[in-house]
């Protein structure tokens, strides 16, 4: 069903055109984070969690450790598309000072909403939190938690067109830079819409079925992207064009080397984590299951 729904949206021209799509996903974000943070906090009296987090032989330990920070990474990845956004804002006033009002406003919101959820996720249900949060708590209304699950569902919409129009975009741009006849072809939006863009969606989705080990991909994918795209990338464009020097300079360098060790390791926990997972799950098997 997801699939189908991707197929339909994904015809949509470009990014700006989804923007209603996204305002309805960080509704849905705010609103499931908000009942998580309800229930949580309504039974953080419990005390379940502790300071050693959950039971693990030290290797599983130390490259699940390494797994979180590429989540981390993941859920902080909003860079990869922060040029593509800045396009679709009107002007005025410029796109740049509204981006420098928004992102940070947009980032604290996240830190503080994450936080609040995995603190008081973790004090309700200690090591027993599954990895839908809203779904360990067993004593809660069915309505409510039926309506956490659907501002999940109803997020992953939008949240999967905002990254993949920028890469609908650049590919379709490739594609008519490598086949100039198809800039010529009548209605070639629609061929590149109903053929690539179906196609590409076709092709996540069975490949997110077949693979159902989720938290350990979304911390390669975080793990992968996040120091080029929001820690070097930045820093070097920082660095070309307003030429820092002494404590400045050496506090940038200082976080980007942190920040790629962090890379690094986070790669190799979640690679471990695909491999130890690929050994228990069958494909097109739901997660847990042999």
């Amino acid at each position: 069903m997801q699939g189908g729904v991707q197929i339909l949206m994904s015809q949509l021209p470009n990014l700006e055109s989804a923007w209603w799509a996204s305002a309805v996903g960080a509704i849905m974000s705010i609103g499931y984070s908000a009942i998580a943070i309800v229930l949580g906090g309504a039974q953080a009296k419990n005390g379940l969690g502790s300071l050693s987090g959950r039971p693990a032989p030290p290797r599983e330990k130390l490259f699940g450790s390494f797994n979180a920070l590429g989540n981390f990474g993941f859920a902080y990845s909003c860079a990869i598309v922060l040029l593509e956004v800045q396009d679709t804002l009107r002007e005025p006033p410029t796109a740049s000072k509204t981006m420098k009002k928004t992102v940070p406003l947009a980032l604290t919101t996240t830190f503080v909403l994450y936080t609040v959820v995995s603190v008081c996720g973790y004090a309700a249900l200690g090591d027993n939190v599954p990895a839908s949060i809203v779904l360990g708590f067993d004593s809660a209304p069915i309505w409510l938690t039926l309506l956490a699950n659907f501002a999940v569902v109803v997020h992953l919409v939008p949240a999967y067109q905002v990254y993949g129009q920028p890469v609908f975009a650049t590919v379709e741009d490739l594609m008519l830079r490598m086949i100039p006849k198809l800039d010529n072809c009548a209605g070639k939006e629609w061929v590149l819409r109903l053929g690539y863009r179906s196609l590409y969606v076709v092709i996540t989705t069975v490949v997110a079925c077949a693979l159902p080990f989720f938290g350990a991909f979304v911390g390669l994918v975080g793990a992968l992207t996040f120091w080029p795209t929001a820690i070097y990338y930045p820093i070097a464009m920082f660095k070309a064009v307003y030429k820092p020097t002494g404590p400045k300079l050496w506090t940038m360098n200082a976080i980007n080397g942190i920040m790629c060790l962090v890379t690094v390791l986070a790669t190799m926990g979640a690679i471990e984590t695909i491999i130890s997972s690929a050994s228990q799950f069958k494909p097109f098997s739901a997660p847990g299951g042999r």
